[in-house]
């Protein structure tokens, strides 16, 4: 199916992501906000009242959302007073208790991951984000990436604008980067699944592009699209969506194209695994270089020569480098796409 450049006519199609939405009661929300509990050693440890009344107030449970049996109860979607889409889940844990997990959009990469803790600068502010074993592995599922994005206009200056600390407040506060917070520890497997028996990159440089290859097994089915959907990013601009299985249909590869015609994968995901309390995958994929963003968000030694000056761009304060046009178009799994979706070296 082409893509079509007027973002309002980006053809959407049934899915067989296996995820049912049903509207939540008032009783159901006011048995939520009687059962909340948060991590330990977190904000709204401390400030627990006033964690729950923002809550009630901004980010009640919109929907009900059940995916392979895991049951979460999804706020609408907003940006943080610093410019950050996110949403709340409330997930329940063994103890019967509902958890407020933090999903948020990844600009460059156009994935919704889960965040899971952070750390703090000698004022008390955040400082960073924790990004766990990988941010390959706080990808969450791809019903819930076609859930919070299909048909939204993420450019939107209507989107509402709640306080940052309903983003930050039930997140694990992390005194050193290098510990793992306790929680998400606990609920994913520690060493995530190599789509190659090769080495993608090492601390010296990195793999040409056109030897960045995936095992037989876990490449990409393109004839086998099980998912796809539309929206604007506003680095993007209009993208289209496709979820794709492998050839042994174990994992699903989250492919984006642009109306510029850059493609890039924002995720791999594990459709066999189970969903953590977390809600993210306890078995991960770990992507490599096959994620690269089309643009990435900082600039890489290895990757110097496949950029250059008008290849740069800023973007909300930050500096961007488009590798798209000297690497990611160059990957065999990018090439194989455009091939197959009848696009020609990339273009429309």
């Amino acid at each position: 199916m082409r893509f079509k450049p007027n973002f309002d006519q980006l053809e959407e199609m049934p899915d067989s992501l296996g995820m049912t939405e049903k509207p939540v009661s008032s009783e159901k929300i006011k048995e939520i906000f009687e059962k909340i509990d948060v991590p330990k050693d977190s904000w709204a440890t401390e400030n627990f009242d006033e964690y729950v009344e923002l809550l009630q107030k901004e980010l009640s449970p919109q929907s009900k959302l059940t995916i392979e049996g895991r049951e979460m109860y999804l706020s609408e979607l907003v940006k943080s007073d610093h410019d950050r889409d996110f949403a709340i889940a409330y997930i329940e844990n063994e103890e019967r208790k509902y958890i407020p997990r933090t999903f948020f959009l990844s600009r460059s990469q156009g994935a919704w991951r889960a965040m899971i803790g952070y750390t703090k600068d000698d004022d008390g502010k955040v400082d960073w984000h924790h990004k766990g074993k990988s941010q390959d592995s706080l990808m969450l599922p791809t019903a819930l990436q076609k859930k919070m994005s299909a048909g939204r206009d993420m450019t939107n200056e209507n989107i509402k604008i709640v306080d940052k600390k309903l983003m930050y407040g039930a997140l694990e506060v992390i005194n050193d980067r290098e510990d793992l917070p306790e929680e998400y520890y606990s609920n994913i497997d520690k060493e995530g699944l190599q789509l190659s028996d090769q080495e993608y990159g090492t601390k010296g440089g990195i793999l040409s592009p056109e030897d960045v290859h995936i095992n037989q097994e876990y490449q990409p089915n393109f004839s086998h699209v099980v998912a796809q959907w539309s929206y604007k990013n506003p680095m993007y601009g209009g993208v289209l969506v496709r979820v794709i299985s492998s050839n042994d249909e174990s994992l699903r590869y989250v492919i984006s194209r642009n109306t510029e015609g850059k493609v890039w994968v924002s995720g791999v995901e594990n459709a066999k695994s189970n969903i953590t309390d977390i809600g993210i995958r306890k078995e991960w994929v770990r992507g490599g270089i096959i994620v690269m963003p089309a643009y990435e968000y900082s600039k890489r030694e290895s990757l110097q020569n496949y950029y250059d000056e008008s290849d740069e761009f800023r973007h909300d304060r930050s500096k961007y480098y488009d590798v798209y046009r000297k690497y990611l178009s160059k990957t065999p799994l990018i090439k194989a796409f455009n091939q197959e979706m009848g696009y020609k070296n990339g273009d429309e």
